[in-house]
C-alpha cells in the first residue's frame, strides 16, 4: 500500500467514524450534532450551574464590599483590622479557597467566619451594634442584600 492510499484510508476511516457517531461534515470543519434530549437537558444543567455560581460570586463580592463599607473593627487571631484589611483579607481567602465557596453561606461558614490558621472565630466590632461573630454579621447581611427581613 502506497503512503497516499494509505492517508486516504485514515481519512476515510475518520470520516466514517465521525459519521457513525453522529457528527456531521461541514467542508474543513467537523461539526457534532447535539445527540438528542439527553445532551440538551445536561446543557440546560451546566448553564444554571453556571448562573448559580454568577449569583453566588455577586453575593460574595456585595458581602465584602459591605465589609468594606461598614464602620466596624474587624477582629482576626486577637488583632483588631480596619475595614478595608479585612475586606483585603477576605478577597484573598475567596480567591484561594473558591471551591469552599460555592454559595454565599458557604463563603460565610467555610472561609469568613474563622482563621483557618487558628480555628479561633472572627469578630466584628461596629459602632451600631457592638461585637458580633462574623458569622452572625454576614448572615444579617446576607438577609438584607436578598431583601429578606433581617428580625426573621
Amino acid at each position: 500500500m502506497s503512503k497516499g492510499s494509505a492517508g486516504f484510508m485514515f481519512c476515510t476511516w475518520v470520516f466514517s467514524a465521525l459519521v457513525f457517531a453522529g457528527a456531521s461534515y461541514a467542508g474543513d470543519n467537523h461539526v457534532a450534532k447535539v445527540a438528542g434530549d439527553e445532551k440538551a437537558a445536561d446543557n440546560k444543567q451546566v448553564a444554571s450551574k453556571h448562573s448559580e455560581v454568577s449569583i453566588a460570586e455577586k453575593e460574595i463580592s456585595a458581602l465584602i464590599q459591605s465589609v468594606e463599607n461598614s464602620r466596624c473593627t474587624f477582629q482576626r487571631n486577637g488583632k483588631a483590622y480596619k475595614a478595608d484589611e479585612a475586606a483585603d483579607h477576605l478577597r484573598l481567602k475567596w480567591r484561594r479557597g473558591k471551591k469552599y465557596a460555592g454559595s454565599a453561606e458557604l463563603f460565610i461558614e467555610n472561609l469568613a467566619s474563622k482563621s483557618s490558621w487558628s480555628g479561633k472565630p472572627y469578630s466584628m466590632d461596629c459602632p451600631e451594634t457592638g461585637i458580633q461573630t462574623t458569622n452572625a454579621w454576614f448572615h444579617r447581611q446576607l438577609k438584607s442584600l436578598r431583601g429578606v427581613s433581617v428580625n426573621d
